[in-house]
C-alpha cells in the first residue's frame, strides 16, 4: 500500500492502486479489455459484411457474366488505399467450387499495367503472411480481398489493369 502525505495538512494519505507500475498496469488491462470489447466484434463483422454500400464494379455486361460462370466472381472494386501506397482488389464469391482456384495459396496474384508493363504484387510478412484472403472453403456472398503493393505510386485513379490470379486473368479493371 502506498501513501501520500498531504502537503497542506501534513498527514498520510493511503491511497490503492497510486504507485505508478500499479496504475500502469491496470490501465494497460482496462485498455485492452476495451480495445478487445470495441474492436473484435467489429473485425469478425467485417470478415462476414456483405459491404451494403459497394456495389458491383461497372464492367461490360459480357465481361460481368463471363467472371461469373467461368471462374464464380462478380468484382467488387480495386480502389487505391494506404495513401495511394496500396491497390485494394474486392470481388464477391457467387459459386466457390468455380472460385476455389483463387483461394490457393500457392499462387502469387500480381497486377499488370498495361501501358508501363509494370508488374505489381502481394506483400507477404512473415508474421502475418501474405495481405490477402484465403480460405480452404470460400462461402457464397461473401467479399474477399488481395492487397497489392503500389509502392511507387505509379497506379492512379483511372489506370486500367489486368488482375492475375494464377491462371485467372481478369483485363480491363479500372482504378477507382
Amino acid at each position: 500500500m502506498n501513501t501520500l502525505i498531504s502537503p497542506a495538512a501534513g498527514n498520510h494519505i493511503s491511497r490503492l492502486g497510486s504507485h505508478p507500475s500499479h496504475s500502469s498496469a491496470l490501465s494497460h488491462k482496462w485498455l485492452s479489455v476495451l480495445l478487445a470489447v470495441l474492436f473484435v466484434p467489429a473485425v469478425v463483422q467485417a470478415a462476414d459484411w456483405p459491404m451494403p454500400g459497394l456495389a458491383p464494379m461497372d464492367l461490360p455486361p459480357a465481361q460481368a457474366q463471363l467472371l461469373a460462370d467461368q471462374y464464380g466472381i462478380e468484382v467488387m472494386s480495386l480502389r487505391l488505399s494506404s495513401a495511394g501506397y496500396m491497390a485494394d482488389f474486392r470481388y464477391r464469391i457467387l459459386d466457390p467450387a468455380k472460385a476455389a482456384p483463387l483461394m490457393d495459396k500457392s499462387v502469387k496474384p500480381y497486377l499488370l499495367d498495361p501501358a508501363s508493363g509494370a508488374k505489381f504484387t502481394v506483400p507477404t510478412y512473415a508474421k502475418v503472411g501474405a495481405l490477402r484472403a484465403v480460405t480452404a472453403a470460400p462461402l457464397a456472398n461473401r467479399t474477399y480481398f488481395i492487397l497489392f503493393s503500389n509502392a511507387g505510386r505509379y497506379l492512379e485513379p483511372g489506370s486500367t489493369v489486368t488482375v492475375v490470379i494464377g491462371d485467372i486473368k481478369l483485363e480491363n479493371i479500372k482504378v477507382l
